[in-house]
């Protein structure tokens, strides 16, 4: 991303007409599906699921049909780690983080069901079905 940026600075940015958006500088493909943040534990997410380390996608909240206006990148808002019960209860957490459950809807058919950490940086730290896999993956924030 420095290159990209300092290679537009160079050639003038804005005011000469180099900034162009686009994949490359909006970098919304990138993901750390190798990272030492993230963990895929479901042992075979769905078809087109998001996996752990890729970007947190956005779904409407409200109503099976996503009709209501909310939705989930509300929730992920802030500098805080979000966790997501999507289709199961949501399990005791630690203080500092956020703790949503969502049924049904656009968010249930995008995800799946399971345990979703979602990072401050908008990527899915923590994909798994057992809640026992969180507290060991929060504590690597500090968060117990």
């Amino acid at each position: 991303m420095l290159e990209i940026s300092t290679r537009l600075h160079r050639a003038g940015g804005v005011r000469a007409g180099a900034l162009r958006r686009g994949p490359r500088t909006e970098q919304l493909g990138l993901g750390y599906e190798d990272g030492p943040l993230t963990v895929e534990a479901r042992p075979g997410p769905p078809e087109g699921a998001p996996r752990a380390g890729e970007r947190a996608p956005d779904a409407p909240l409200d109503g099976a049909d996503g009709a209501g206006g909310r939705r989930l990148f509300e929730l992920f808002r802030g500098p805080h780690v979000t966790v997501l019960a999507i289709g199961r209860a949501l399990p005791p957490l630690p203080a500092g983080v956020r703790g949503h459950r969502v049924d049904g809807g656009v968010a249930e058919r995008t995800y799946g069901r399971g345990l979703f950490v979602v990072r401050p940086d908008g990527y899915l730290g923590l994909a798994t079905h057992d809640p026992a896999d969180l507290p060991e993956y929060l504590a690597r924030f500090g968060l117990r």
